[in-house]
């Protein structure tokens, strides 16, 4: 008895086996698409990412909306880092477009987004020194840290409404960008956001700017003036440190004002302030010593 049991029990063992084989050699689904793209499945079987430039070899590419019958949602991290690519168009499907999914494409001159992407995200495109041109959608929600950092050939930013801060880095370094125009949705213009853009000469805060973050403007030599909407409260450490302005006016709703927030302004000799006096919050190397400043400014 003892010897039967053991012998099905070998049998049991052997079917499992050649079963599990059975099952191994089935062939993999490739992950080269449409295209000749790389793409992956989502967890849900639903939607497809690109993952990468795969075996396409096109200098201008449109994304298909569609891969093998299912919706191409998302272009994921690092899909097409340092490709040649010089224009890509992407389709109305694609509502994500993941961290450094376009990082250090260097000769990419044309991008065209669709009216449904929700987020851009962080170093997206950082480093593609000759993008020209981006119009960014209505649809947009989140646009994140650094992802147009470094883009070189930029000379206009227009932020669609629905996007409430300017992210760390958003559009530093960016050498030719001249003109940014903010919606009145934006309350919050970060960290170093358009720090060293030696070219910004024009900027609309959008009239909703309740904070100005550490190093924003700085560097920023040829911005000669901005208006500070009467909302602004706190404006950071060296905010405007080292910009070219040549006059500012500080609303008296202004009640933090950070180290060094208007140092380096070589050629700001009078500032007006709204407040009648410097208020609690305000560091006492706010400005350079040689910066009058005119308190209880009228304001309008």
């Amino acid at each position: 008895m003892k010897k039967r049991i053991f012998w099905l029990l070998i049998v049991a063992v052997c079917l499992c086996l050649a079963l599990t084989s059975c099952f191994d050699d089935e062939p993999q689904e490739s992950p080269i698409g449409e295209k000749g793209l790389k793409y992956e499945l989502s967890n849900d079987g639903k939607s497809y990412a690109v993952i990468g430039i795969g075996e396409n070899k096109d200098k201008e590419l449109s994304i298909p909306s569609k891969n093998k019958g299912l919706p191409v949602k998302s272009i994921a991290s690092n899909a097409f880092y340092g490709s040649d690519v010089t224009s890509v168009v992407i389709p109305s499907s694609v509502t994500e477009i993941s961290d450094h999914a376009f990082i250090s494409c260097t000769t990419l001159e044309s991008i065209t987004f669709p009216n449904g992407l929700v987020r851009i995200g962080n170093n997206a495109f950082y480093g593609c020194k000759n993008l020209k041109e981006i119009e960014l959608p209505a649809s947009l929600k989140s646009l994140e840290k650094l992802a147009f950092y470094d883009c070189d050939s930029l000379v206009s930013v227009e932020v669609p409404m629905g996007i409430t801060e300017i992210s760390q880095d958003l559009f530093s370094e960016c050498d030719n960008l001249e003109t940014v125009v903010l919606p009145s949705s934006v309350t919050i213009v970060g960290y170093a956001a358009f720090n060293h853009t030696p070219k910004l000469k024009s900027v609309d805060l959008g009239g909703c700017v309740e904070a100005i973050g550490e190093s924003a403007f700085g560097g920023c030599v040829s911005l000669k003036e901005i208006e500070l909407p009467k909302t602004v409260k706190t404006i950071g450490d060296s905010a405007f440190n080292g910009s070219g302005l040549t006059q500012i006016k500080i609303p008296k709703s202004v009640t933090e004002m950070g180290y060094w927030a208007f140092w380096n302004c070589n050629s700001l000799n009078t500032i007006y302030c709204g407040a009648e006096s410097k208020p609690s919050g305000w560091n006492d190397e706010w400005k350079e010593y040689s910066a009058e400043a005119i308190w209880g400014y009228p304001i309008e």
